[in-house]
């Protein structure tokens, strides 16, 4: 799966040469057990946070494109929303590709719904996992 960054407010994709030394990076950080240790003294209910947290800024699909779900995003698609449910929007999207799409209004409707939903099934699953208490934090999340 390819690799974003924030670059004036767009999302761009890694270089290759941003890739390897992303993949050289994440290498590197290889856990001990003295560190998986202190990981485990966080208690659960701020690990699962951290993890909806993750994949819910983590994006999602709308149509097959990719779709950024950071904080920022989840704005916009929202200001998005109440102008094509006004009657206002006129124009496209941006998706985490890079690419701009013409969008008619109930795509923009459908799109925000989309994002509305992953964030909710996110919140969902956290809620899931604080009332199980032996469920894997790692598994079922939304992507």
């Amino acid at each position: 799966m390819a690799r974003y960054k924030q670059v004036d407010g767009d999302l761009v994709p890694f270089t290759s040469e941003e890739e390897a030394q992303r993949d050289a990076e994440e290498a590197a950080w290889t856990v001990s057990q003295e560190q998986n240790s202190r990981m485990s003294a966080v208690p659960r209910p701020d690990r699962i946070a951290t993890r909806r947290y993750e994949a819910e800024i983590g994006g999602t699909t709308y149509n097959g494109w990719p779709l950024a779900t950071d904080r920022d995003s989840q704005a916009k698609v929202n200001a998005a929303y109440t102008l094509a449910r006004d009657g206002y929007w006129s124009g496209g999207w941006k998706f985490a590709d890079g690419v701009y799409r013409l969008l008619a209004a109930e795509q923009v409707v459908a799109m925000a719904l989309t994002v509305s939903a992953h964030v909710q099934s996110c919140y969902a699953h956290e809620a899931a996992l604080l009332a199980d208490p032996e469920a894997d934090i790692n598994v079922g999340w939304p992507a």
